[in-house]
């Protein structure tokens, strides 16, 4: 089975299990942005937050 997950979900993901940093991936999503990627506005800011609450280790 394959399983889906968007793009935020996979960045949650990489943070949570120690690949990359939440600084780290504020600025893989600021390239994205940049680069036409789509996200809600309020979406982001939530995502933002998110980032500065988790770090690795902290849930799946």
């Amino acid at each position: 089975m394959v399983r889906l997950e968007g793009t935020y979900g996979v960045v949650l993901r990489a943070v949570r299990r120690g690949s990359v940093t939440p600084r780290e991936a504020e600025e893989h999503l600021g390239r994205l942005v940049s680069s036409g990627w789509r996200c809600d506005a309020e979406l982001y800011a939530a995502l933002l937050r998110a980032l500065r609450k988790v770090g690795p280790g902290k849930g799946a």
